[in-house]
Protein backbone atom coordinates (compact mmCIF):
# COMPACT_ATOMS: atom_id res chain seq x y z
CA UNK A 1 0.00 0.00 0.00
CA UNK A 2 0.83 3.37 -0.68
CA UNK A 3 0.92 5.44 2.17
CA UNK A 4 -0.70 9.45 2.23
CA UNK A 5 -1.70 12.09 4.71
CA UNK A 6 -4.44 14.21 4.41
CA UNK A 7 -6.45 17.31 5.00
CA UNK A 8 -8.44 15.84 7.64
CA UNK A 9 -4.46 14.26 8.93
CA UNK A 10 -4.39 18.10 10.39
CA UNK A 11 -7.77 18.77 10.50
CA UNK A 12 -8.07 21.22 13.42
CA UNK A 13 -4.51 23.31 11.63
CA UNK A 14 -6.64 23.12 8.25
CA UNK A 15 -10.16 24.23 9.83
CA UNK A 16 -8.76 26.55 12.23
CA UNK A 17 -11.58 28.61 13.69
CA UNK A 18 -10.58 28.46 17.49
CA UNK A 19 -7.56 31.17 17.07
CA UNK A 20 -7.52 33.44 14.23
CA UNK A 21 -3.86 34.67 15.33
CA UNK A 22 -2.63 31.15 14.26
CA UNK A 23 -2.71 30.92 9.76
CA UNK A 24 -4.41 27.95 8.60
CA UNK A 25 -2.54 24.94 6.77
CA UNK A 26 -3.05 25.63 3.02
CA UNK A 27 -2.65 23.48 0.62
CA UNK A 28 0.85 24.02 -0.11
CA UNK A 29 1.67 23.37 3.52
CA UNK A 30 0.30 20.27 3.36
CA UNK A 31 2.49 18.93 0.23
CA UNK A 32 5.62 20.49 2.60
CA UNK A 33 4.26 18.10 5.27
CA UNK A 34 3.53 15.11 2.71
CA UNK A 35 7.25 15.57 1.36
CA UNK A 36 8.72 15.76 4.67
CA UNK A 37 7.96 12.29 5.65
CA UNK A 38 10.05 9.93 3.80
CA UNK A 39 7.05 6.80 3.48
CA UNK A 40 4.73 9.56 2.18
CA UNK A 41 4.00 10.41 -1.73
CA UNK A 42 0.80 11.02 -1.48
CA UNK A 43 -1.75 14.10 -0.09
CA UNK A 44 -5.61 13.87 -0.61
CA UNK A 45 -7.40 17.58 -0.36
CA UNK A 46 -10.61 17.20 0.90
CA UNK A 47 -13.74 18.79 1.74
CA UNK A 48 -12.62 20.90 4.56
CA UNK A 49 -10.05 22.62 2.25
CA UNK A 50 -10.92 26.66 2.21
CA UNK A 51 -13.15 27.47 -0.57
CA UNK A 52 -10.31 29.60 -2.93
CA UNK A 53 -8.40 25.92 -3.06
CA UNK A 54 -10.26 25.04 -5.90
CA UNK A 55 -9.68 27.68 -8.23
CA UNK A 56 -8.04 28.10 -11.48
CA UNK A 57 -4.96 29.56 -9.96
CA UNK A 58 -4.80 28.01 -6.80
CA UNK A 59 -5.10 24.67 -8.85
CA UNK A 60 -2.38 25.32 -11.30
CA UNK A 61 -0.35 25.92 -8.29
CA UNK A 62 -0.94 23.30 -6.34
CA UNK A 63 -0.13 21.36 -9.25
CA UNK A 64 3.41 22.75 -9.80
CA UNK A 65 4.45 22.31 -6.23
CA UNK A 66 3.18 18.88 -6.06
CA UNK A 67 4.79 18.16 -9.13
CA UNK A 68 8.42 19.55 -7.66
CA UNK A 69 8.37 17.92 -4.44
CA UNK A 70 6.83 14.66 -6.14
CA UNK A 71 3.52 14.26 -4.17
CA UNK A 72 0.79 12.36 -5.81
CA UNK A 73 -2.59 14.10 -5.22
CA UNK A 74 -5.87 13.12 -4.62
CA UNK A 75 -9.18 14.82 -4.40
CA UNK A 76 -11.78 14.79 -2.09
CA UNK A 77 -15.75 16.66 -1.78
CA UNK A 78 -18.69 16.40 0.08
CA UNK A 79 -22.10 15.78 -1.86
CA UNK A 80 -23.47 13.91 -4.84
CA UNK A 81 -25.16 16.27 -6.66
CA UNK A 82 -24.32 15.83 -10.40
CA UNK A 83 -23.20 19.74 -10.97
CA UNK A 84 -21.21 19.39 -7.65
CA UNK A 85 -19.25 15.88 -8.79
CA UNK A 86 -19.10 16.87 -12.90
CA UNK A 87 -16.97 19.86 -11.04
CA UNK A 88 -14.87 17.92 -8.75
CA UNK A 89 -14.08 15.73 -11.26
CA UNK A 90 -12.74 18.28 -13.72
CA UNK A 91 -10.71 19.23 -10.45
CA UNK A 92 -9.35 15.73 -9.83
CA UNK A 93 -8.55 15.27 -13.80
CA UNK A 94 -6.28 18.84 -13.26
CA UNK A 95 -4.94 17.60 -9.84
CA UNK A 96 -4.28 13.95 -11.75
CA UNK A 97 -6.08 12.47 -9.01
CA UNK A 98 -7.01 8.82 -10.12
CA UNK A 99 -9.93 8.65 -7.38
CA UNK A 100 -12.44 11.12 -6.54
CA UNK A 101 -13.55 10.46 -2.77
CA UNK A 102 -17.32 11.71 -2.03
CA UNK A 103 -19.27 11.82 0.82
CA UNK A 104 -23.01 11.37 -0.20
CA UNK A 105 -24.30 13.85 2.28
CA UNK A 106 -23.93 17.23 2.45
CA UNK A 107 -25.12 19.51 5.45
CA UNK A 108 -29.27 18.96 5.32
CA UNK A 109 -29.31 17.08 1.46
CA UNK A 110 -29.54 13.33 3.26
CA UNK A 111 -30.27 11.27 -0.26
CA UNK A 112 -31.92 8.03 -0.29
CA UNK A 113 -30.34 5.26 -1.45
CA UNK A 114 -32.29 5.26 -5.15
CA UNK A 115 -31.79 9.20 -4.63
CA UNK A 116 -28.00 8.56 -4.42
CA UNK A 117 -28.26 6.01 -7.10
CA UNK A 118 -29.85 8.41 -9.67
CA UNK A 119 -27.06 11.43 -8.88
CA UNK A 120 -24.58 9.54 -9.68
CA UNK A 121 -25.32 7.32 -12.39
CA UNK A 122 -25.63 10.31 -14.90
CA UNK A 123 -21.90 10.78 -14.23
CA UNK A 124 -20.06 7.87 -14.05
CA UNK A 125 -19.74 7.99 -18.67
CA UNK A 126 -18.19 11.19 -17.20
CA UNK A 127 -15.75 9.99 -14.51
CA UNK A 128 -15.14 6.67 -17.22
CA UNK A 129 -14.14 9.62 -19.95
CA UNK A 130 -11.60 11.18 -17.41
CA UNK A 131 -10.39 7.88 -16.13
CA UNK A 132 -11.22 8.78 -12.52
CA UNK A 133 -12.70 6.42 -9.96
CA UNK A 134 -15.86 7.79 -7.28
CA UNK A 135 -14.67 6.51 -4.23
CA UNK A 136 -17.84 6.49 -1.88
CA UNK A 137 -17.11 6.75 1.59
CA UNK A 138 -19.26 5.09 4.36
CA UNK A 139 -19.53 8.00 6.41
CA UNK A 140 -22.10 7.30 9.39
CA UNK A 141 -25.26 7.03 7.82
CA UNK A 142 -25.20 4.51 5.52
CA UNK A 143 -24.04 0.95 6.37
CA UNK A 144 -21.94 -1.22 4.37
CA UNK A 145 -24.94 -3.12 2.53
CA UNK A 146 -26.46 -0.17 1.63
CA UNK A 147 -23.12 1.10 -0.02
CA UNK A 148 -23.09 -2.24 -1.71
CA UNK A 149 -26.12 -2.07 -3.13
CA UNK A 150 -25.60 1.71 -4.49
CA UNK A 151 -22.49 0.05 -6.43
CA UNK A 152 -24.19 -2.70 -7.44
CA UNK A 153 -26.91 -0.75 -8.76
CA UNK A 154 -24.50 1.44 -10.90
CA UNK A 155 -22.67 -1.34 -12.06
CA UNK A 156 -19.78 0.84 -13.16
CA UNK A 157 -16.22 0.10 -12.93
CA UNK A 158 -15.32 3.91 -11.93
CA UNK A 159 -17.22 3.53 -8.86
CA UNK A 160 -15.57 2.23 -5.64
CA UNK A 161 -15.27 2.52 -1.68
CA UNK A 162 -13.36 5.37 0.30
CA UNK A 163 -13.21 2.21 3.27
CA UNK A 164 -12.74 4.66 6.85
CA UNK A 165 -11.84 2.17 9.21
CA UNK A 166 -13.91 4.91 12.22
CA UNK A 167 -16.70 6.03 10.50
CA UNK A 168 -18.90 3.10 10.76
CA UNK A 169 -19.06 3.29 14.01
CA UNK A 170 -21.79 6.15 13.21
CA UNK A 171 -23.89 2.90 11.83
CA UNK A 172 -23.27 1.07 14.53
CA UNK A 173 -20.93 -1.23 12.58
CA UNK A 174 -17.30 -2.99 13.58
CA UNK A 175 -14.50 -1.95 11.77
CA UNK A 176 -13.99 -5.40 10.89
CA UNK A 177 -17.54 -6.18 9.51
CA UNK A 178 -16.88 -3.11 7.12
CA UNK A 179 -13.36 -4.09 6.36
CA UNK A 180 -14.93 -8.03 4.96
CA UNK A 181 -17.75 -6.69 3.41
CA UNK A 182 -16.35 -3.52 1.83
CA UNK A 183 -12.97 -4.52 1.19
CA UNK A 184 -13.65 -6.32 -2.13
CA UNK A 185 -14.95 -2.37 -3.92
CA UNK A 186 -11.65 -0.58 -1.63
CA UNK A 187 -10.10 1.79 -3.65
CA UNK A 188 -8.84 4.39 -1.19
CA UNK A 189 -8.43 3.57 2.27
CA UNK A 190 -9.25 5.69 5.49
CA UNK A 191 -7.06 4.57 8.60
CA UNK A 192 -7.86 5.86 11.47
CA UNK A 193 -7.70 4.40 15.29
CA UNK A 194 -10.00 5.26 18.15
CA UNK A 195 -10.80 3.96 21.72
CA UNK A 196 -14.46 3.73 23.22
CA UNK A 197 -14.17 4.48 26.73
CA UNK A 198 -17.18 4.77 29.30
CA UNK A 199 -18.20 8.56 30.32
CA UNK A 200 -18.09 9.64 33.91
CA UNK A 201 -21.04 8.21 35.84
CA UNK A 202 -21.69 5.38 32.98
CA UNK A 203 -24.21 6.43 31.42
CA UNK A 204 -23.20 6.17 27.98
CA UNK A 205 -19.98 6.18 25.80
CA UNK A 206 -16.96 8.64 24.07
CA UNK A 207 -15.40 7.50 21.10
CA UNK A 208 -12.11 9.63 20.95
CA UNK A 209 -9.21 9.32 18.70
CA UNK A 210 -5.99 8.28 19.09
CA UNK A 211 -2.62 7.71 17.73
CA UNK A 212 -2.22 4.49 14.81
CA UNK A 213 -1.76 1.79 17.47
CA UNK A 214 -2.84 3.29 20.38
CA UNK A 215 -6.52 2.58 20.44
CA UNK A 216 -8.67 -0.39 19.48
CA UNK A 217 -8.49 -1.27 15.79
CA UNK A 218 -6.22 -3.72 14.29
CA UNK A 219 -4.35 -2.05 11.72
CA UNK A 220 -2.08 -5.09 11.25
CA UNK A 221 -4.94 -7.27 10.26
CA UNK A 222 -6.77 -4.34 7.98
CA UNK A 223 -3.42 -4.00 6.22
CA UNK A 224 -3.10 -7.52 5.86
CA UNK A 225 -6.80 -8.46 5.14
CA UNK A 226 -6.87 -5.94 2.21
CA UNK A 227 -3.51 -6.60 0.72
CA UNK A 228 -5.16 -10.41 0.43
CA UNK A 229 -8.27 -8.77 -1.63
CA UNK A 230 -5.69 -7.65 -3.84
CA UNK A 231 -5.67 -3.95 -2.38
CA UNK A 232 -1.71 -3.96 -2.36
CA UNK A 233 -2.47 -1.02 -4.91
CA UNK A 234 -4.46 1.78 -3.06
CA UNK A 235 -3.30 4.47 -0.79
CA UNK A 236 -3.90 3.93 3.00
CA UNK A 237 -4.53 7.56 4.02
CA UNK A 238 -3.52 8.44 8.06
CA UNK A 239 -7.03 10.30 9.75
CA UNK A 240 -7.31 11.67 13.13
CA UNK A 241 -9.84 12.62 15.45
CA UNK A 242 -7.81 14.27 17.71
CA UNK A 243 -9.24 15.64 20.82
CA UNK A 244 -8.35 19.28 21.31
CA UNK A 245 -6.74 20.65 24.14
CA UNK A 246 -7.82 23.77 26.42
CA UNK A 247 -5.25 25.90 24.44
CA UNK A 248 -5.57 25.95 20.72
CA UNK A 249 -1.57 25.97 19.78
CA UNK A 250 -1.44 22.92 22.18
CA UNK A 251 -3.77 21.31 19.93
CA UNK A 252 -2.00 22.00 17.28
CA UNK A 253 1.10 20.78 18.20
CA UNK A 254 -0.57 17.58 19.74
CA UNK A 255 -2.24 16.98 16.37
CA UNK A 256 1.10 17.21 15.12
CA UNK A 257 2.92 14.68 17.15
CA UNK A 258 0.07 12.49 16.21
CA UNK A 259 0.43 12.51 12.22
CA UNK A 260 4.48 11.98 12.80
CA UNK A 261 3.36 9.05 15.21
CA UNK A 262 1.08 7.33 13.38
CA UNK A 263 2.95 7.65 9.80
CA UNK A 264 5.74 5.98 11.14
CA UNK A 265 3.46 3.30 12.44
CA UNK A 266 1.77 2.36 9.35
CA UNK A 267 4.63 2.49 7.63
CA UNK A 268 6.33 -0.35 10.18
CA UNK A 269 3.32 -2.21 9.47
CA UNK A 270 3.40 -1.66 5.83
CA UNK A 271 6.74 -2.85 5.81
CA UNK A 272 6.13 -5.56 7.94
CA UNK A 273 3.50 -7.66 5.95
CA UNK A 274 6.01 -7.48 2.82
CA UNK A 275 8.30 -9.22 4.66
CA UNK A 276 6.16 -11.33 6.19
Amino acid sequence: MRIGISSYTYGWAVSNTANPTVRSLTALDLIDRAAGFSCVRVLQLADNMPADTWLDDSLALIRSEADRRKIDLEVGTRGCKPDLVVRFLDIAARLRSPILRIVLDLNEDEPTLDEAVYRLSGVTGYADQLGITIAIENHDRFGADELIEVINRLSSTRVGVCLDTANCIGAIEAPETVVEKLGPYCVNLHIKDFVIRRVVGLQGFVVEGRPLGEGRLNVPWVISRLESMGKSDITAVVELWVPPEDRFNDTITKESLWAEKSVHTLSRWIQSSHVS
